[in-house]
């Protein structure tokens, strides 16, 4: 199901506050392996979150972490990072 995604820069949207960018090494059943990873905060960022998805495409991102799992019961949405769409 999420094959095409694979070693590919991905954005997960998760029902919490948190969202993350990063290579999608695996998936399992319940659980996302992401490497190079960004995380943000959506309480923090003083932008929107769209807007910091478009720079994070355009112009790359520095990851917070080297690799994190993602509970899969927790994703709202998975996109490539290169299909953000900038207006």
């Amino acid at each position: 199901m999420y094959s095409h995604f694979l070693k590919q820069n991905i954005v997960v949207d998760t029902d919490t506050h948190l969202s993350y960018v990063g290579l999608l090494i695996r998936f399992e059943e319940h659980s996302f392996l992401l490497e190079d990873v960004l995380i943000i905060d959506t309480k923090i960022i003083k932008i929107p979150v769209e807007k910091y998805l478009i720079e994070c495409s355009e112009h790359g991102f520095s990851p917070s972490r080297k690799s994190i799992w993602i509970n899969a019961n927790k994703v709202i949405s998975i996109s490539l990072l290169s299909d953000i769409i900038v207006i």
